[in-house]
């Protein structure tokens, strides 16, 4: 683990622990997943085990659809740059398509996206979005607009709780 990445998994675990807590959150139940960091268009890359014990096969899974998720935002992203920013926009549960990675460009020709996968859709999505929050790929504002296309009141009330907490 680099210097760079310590603190984003210190967040997504902190991330993680406050969702199990949140009213809005559908499973607080699930302990943790896997988090995914694609940034510059996938030219440096990380996958983290956030959160509780999960056995190797829950690791595994997870990892798999946190990359697909990512994968398939980026080819959404690449063919329409202008519509898409979150895996949310081409869910479908049927063929196993989650949604939980979003997409944050500031106007770059690249992009950087994080993709949780593990717990809640939703949740999975408000943990992506207050990492790119946190350390500054999106604005709030940016979020916020992600936040209210998939109708996410897991962010807000993650949003709420972050700003109460002194040191952050």
């Amino acid at each position: 683990m680099t210097p760079e990445e310590s603190p984003i998994i210190a967040y997504a675990n902190l991330l993680v622990d406050i969702s199990k807590k949140l009213k809005s959150n559908p499973s607080p139940e699930r302990k943790g997943g896997v988090l995914m960091r694609a940034l510059n268009n996938f030219s440096k890359t990380g996958l983290y085990h956030i959160g509780g014990e999960l056995t190797n096969d829950k690791i595994v899974k997870y990892l798999s659809f946190a990359q697909e998720k990512a994968h398939r935002l980026y080819s959404n992203w690449l063919r329409d740059p202008e519509s898409f920013f979150s895996s949310f926009q081409d869910k479908d549960e049927d063929k196993r398509k989650y949604a939980g990675a979003v997409l944050f460009c500031k106007g770059n020709p690249s992009c950087n996206i994080f993709s949780f996968s593990g717990l809640a859709q939703l949740t999975d999505e408000a943990v992506s979005l207050m990492i790119g929050k946190i350390f500054k790929y999106g604005s709030e504002d940016e979020c916020k607009r992600i936040a209210d296309f998939s109708e996410n009141q897991v962010f807000y009330e993650m949003l709420k709780k972050l700003k109460g907490m002194k040191n952050l």
